[in-house]
């Protein structure tokens, strides 16, 4: 089977709309599309029309409705062996199933018939090959699904494999045969029990084994009804002798003894315990008292080489403190004599700056005077211009024209000039040309018609001809003509509204004021460029420039200078100042870093000084620390003895002590055995009293009889339920006896799809094999570089890609067993890299030579290299 055209209507998205696929090919089609555009309701159409009886309502079809409501109708094309199919199916209002041939229209199946015709085309079963080969949006999992679902599937693959192994596997297993005789015996075996191997409830066998519980019951409540007199004096023997063996004044005598020495062993051990917890005390104590002697000896002769090494670090700081303060005092020479040549240059810089500020004034005036002239005349010519401005301004102001309402009224006119052209060809014309001057004229509409004078025709003429008749004409589009006629005259007043607006009569006299505004407008730009070039920064800087000048020029004359010389003076000046700046920060730099060294140089002194004084303070003279340092040690040594004497009593009382928790639960269990003894003498008293009460007042209610009526009917029942555990105990052993030649003849089994995922995981992964599970027939375990790994421990991506493979394997036995069917992808693929999902692309095309395959998807790009038939969906209306 292979799809050929899907098409909706009013299928939940597409509420009372449809759309259709048209044009499905061989090989590989794919749908890419966005988000929201409808794949995966297209998707569950598709299945609903071959899974979803037209008669029902379930969740399936309900989540095909729109939430309008309405009812959903599914068209699908397909094509087989036996022709072209057209399945088209309603649901809700209408509903229906029907079957078309599509080369004859004739019906072939409706209604029932109709899913009985599509169950046929699919195998049969709740989901068939489909439902092993369309994988839906987010399913990408083969074996998931409900339990009946996972059931129908997995028939579906074991009849599939079954089918192709052929007589190799017939042979040894069965086959075909071995499937039917297996699903038998599993259907004999569900009537009587359960998949766990209980009767089943309202089965025969349940009943028979519920018939003899009640007279087993019965039975037993009889028997109990005879034998409580019987087991009443058997009870009051017992207990009576029990009594007097455990009164036996020997035996009390005996647990008492062994109590009382029990307890005195527990003691000795609980003292011996006791004993153990003090010694380990003192040992730990002792080991403490060790560690410290051990670090305060350790750490004073630490502090004695510390003192050394700040003795002589003491005496290297003062030499170099020495040194320092020397060279401290060398850079202080030669700061002060930098700062001094320093203030001499300042002032001889000084000096000629204020001989150079009087020449800079004297020649500023002068400068001044000469350009005077010059602005004084642009501002002149500048005030000039900025008037015209101001009068071209205020005329462009009156003649200002949109642009915008100017393009309106030529939009307009084009258009009035368009609708007449097309009033005239939709109109039609004639003309008549008359063959003699003297002719009488044609009149239209009492007007005689001029001589080869062309006439519209918008709407009914009539035409009188002299000597002749009547001619009426009628154009053949007259509506169509009066809609244009319309159009015009809306376009034409319009037009005249918007020339009303503006004050204008016609569109020329508007063209015309906005020819004068633009010469006008031209003008204004050039005297604006003339003021720029007049006075680039304004008027109002001009006269500024103007007073400026003005204030520079000096009353007074100056006397005669060189300016140039003043300035080179000046310059000299600076450079002998820069100079002598850099030798004066030079040498404060050298200074400021001598007196950071010999600041730096003290406090180290003083540090080291400090530390020496603070440690041969703590540790005294040379022979203060000498005495130390031999009570340190003698403490030590005393310590250690004390710890090892310790451990020592520890040691000892450790291997003879005895085991008080074995003492303590034997004292414990001889304390209970006396304790029991007495509450059972007591007990024991009132049960005897008991009963020789009943066995007074016990009578005999004659249940023999009845006993041995009850036994015939519970040995009969028993029968009959041993009849049924045989049966039950055959069915197993065959189905066992099948099971177990089925997984004996698993390698020839399995071969078939092996031989198909072979090279199509080869396209993923070097040398890689793959497992089947004998129950499921599902893909168990994933064997790669030498090691299994189970398919549930794998990668979301890894999972993804072969449960897809295993689908295609599927698919290629089903079309060699001459029964096709398409593969349908509903966006799969979705944890795939880019580099696995091109070889899963070279997968499906290689599959694709011998089946069908769609695939839906929103992932327009990484699809793109997946190649294929694109679809690409239309609108569509059913017929009727």
């Amino acid at each position: 089977m292979k799809l050929r055209a899907l098409r909706l209507w009013n299928v939940r998205k597409f509420a009372n709309r449809g759309i259709a696929l048209e044009d499905i090919g061989d090989g590989v089609n794919v749908l890419s599309e966005g988000n929201e555009f409808g794949k995966s309701t297209s998707f569950d159409a598709l299945h609903a029309v071959f899974f979803q009886p037209y008669s029902g309502t379930p969740k399936a079809v309900q989540m095909l409705r729109p939430y309008s409501g309405g009812s959903p109708q599914v068209e699908v094309d397909i094509e087989t062996d036996a022709g072209r199919f057209r399945i088209s199916k309603q649901y809700y209002n209408g509903k229906h199933a029907i079957i078309k041939d599509i080369d004859t229209n004739r019906i072939i199946a409706q209604a029932d018939e109709a899913e009985m015709w599509l169950s046929n085309l699919l195998r049969g079963g709740s989901s068939g090959p489909a439902g092993l080969l369309w994988v839906q949006q987010g399913a990408t999992d083969i074996g998931g699904g409900s339990k009946t679902e996972k059931d129908d599937e997995r028939k579906v693959r074991e009849n599939l494999l079954a089918s192709v192994t052929g007589d190799q596997v017939e042979l040894l297993t069965g086959g075909r045969r071995m499937v039917r005789v297996l699903d038998r015996t599993v259907s004999e075996l569900d009537k009587l029990v359960t998949s766990r191997g209980g009767a089943k409830t309202s089965g025969p066998y349940f009943e028979a084994k519920k018939q003899l519980a009640l007279l087993e019951e019965k039975e037993n409540g009889l028997a109990i009804q005879i034998e409580a007199l019987r087991t009443d004096l058997d009870n009051r023997r017992s207990k009576s002798k029990r009594l007097a063996d455990i009164t036996d004044p020997k035996m009390i005598e005996q647990r008492a003894l062994e109590l009382n020495q029990a307890k005195i062993k527990l003691d000795e051990a609980t003292d011996h315990a006791k004993q153990l917890v003090m010694a380990e005390s003192q040992n730990s104590f002792a080991l403490k008292k060790q560690s410290v002697a051990k670090d305060s000896y350790d750490a004073f002769l630490l502090k004695t080489q510390n003192l050394s090494k700040l003795v002589e670090k003491r005496n290297n700081d003062r030499i170099s403190l020495a040194e320092i303060k020397d060279k401290l005092n060398l850079a202080q020479i030669a700061d002060q004599t930098a700062r001094d040549g320093l203030d001499t240059c300042n002032k001889t810089v000084e000096k000629i700056t204020q001989k150079w500020a009087k020449a800079n004034i004297a020649q500023a005036s002068l400068d001044a005077t000469h350009k005077l002239e010059d602005i004084s005349t642009r501002l002149s010519k500048a005030e000039k211009t900025y008037q015209e401005i101001t009068v071209l301004e205020t005329e462009c102001k009156a003649l200002l024209i949109d642009d915008n309402d100017i393009n309106t009224l030529d939009r307009l006119t084009a258009d009035i000039n368009i609708l007449q052209s097309k009033v005239q060809i939709e109109s039609g014309s004639f003309k008549i040309e008359y063959f003699a001057d003297n002719s009488a004229p044609v009149l239209i509409d009492g007007d005689p018609i001029e001589n080869t004078k062309t006439i519209s025709i918008s709407s009914t003429k009539t035409l009188d001809i002299p000597n002749i008749g009547v001619l009426t004409i009628t154009p053949s589009s007259l509506e169509k003509a009066d809609d244009m006629h319309n159009e015009l005259r809306a376009t034409t007043e319009k037009l005249s509204s918007n020339l009303e607006k503006l004050s204008f009569e016609n569109i020329t006299k508007a063209k015309e004021q906005q020819i004068l505004f633009k010469a006008k407008s031209s003008t204004l730009m050039v005297k604006k460029a003339e003021l720029e070039a007049h006075s680039p920064e304004g008027l109002v800087k001009l006269r500024s420039n103007v007073s400026e000048l003005e204030a520079k020029i000096s009353p007074d004359p100056s006397e005669p200078f060189d300016i140039a010389q003043i300035q080179a003076e000046l310059e000299q000046a600076k450079i002998e100042l820069q100079k002598t700046n850099s030798i004066r920060e030079i040498a404060r730099s050298a200074f400021s870093a001598a007196r950071e060294t010999h600041i730096k140089a003290e406090t180290d002194f003083a540090h080291t000084h400090e530390n020496v004084r603070q440690l041969e303070q703590e540790l005294g003279t040379d022979v203060e620390r000498s005495s130390k340092a031999t009570q340190l040690l003698d403490d030590l040594e005393r310590e250690t003895v004390d710890a090892k004497q310790a451990l020592e009593l520890v040691t000892e009382l450790r291997s003879n002590a005895p085991d008080l928790e074995t003492i303590k639960a034997s004292y414990l269990r001889l304390n209970s055995i006396k304790e029991r003894s007495e509450a059972e003498r007591e007990s024991l008293g009132k049960e005897i009293a008991g009963l020789d009460g009943r066995i007074a007042i016990s009578s005999d209610d004659a249940v023999e009889e009845e006993f041995e009526e009850t036994r015939d009917k519970r040995e009969a029942a028993q029968k009959r339920v041993s009849l049924f555990e045989h049966e039950i105990e055959a069915l197993q052993m065959l189905k066992q006896a099948l099971e177990n030649a089925r997984v004996a003849a698993k390698e020839q089994f399995f071969q078939p799809v092996m031989t198909e995922l072979k090279p199509l995981l080869k396209l993923l992964l070097d040398e890689a094999s793959i497992t089947f599970d004998d129950t499921t027939l599902l893909p168990q375990t994933l064997a790669r570089k030498g090691q299994d790994e189970d398919i549930s421990a794998l990668s979301g991506g890894m999972r993804e890609q072969l449960a897809i493979l295993t689908r295609l394997a599927f698919a290629r036995l089903l079309a060699k067993e001459g029964h096709p069917v398409p593969v349908i992808l509903d966006d799969a693929l979705v944890y795939s890299d880019d580099n696995r999902i091109e070889r899963m692309f070279d997968a499906l095309h290689r599959q694709a030579s011998d089946i069908q395959i769609l695939v839906f998807t929103c992932r327009q790009r990484a699809f793109e290299k997946l190649g294929g038939n694109g679809l690409r969906p239309v609108e569509w209306q059913p017929n009727n």
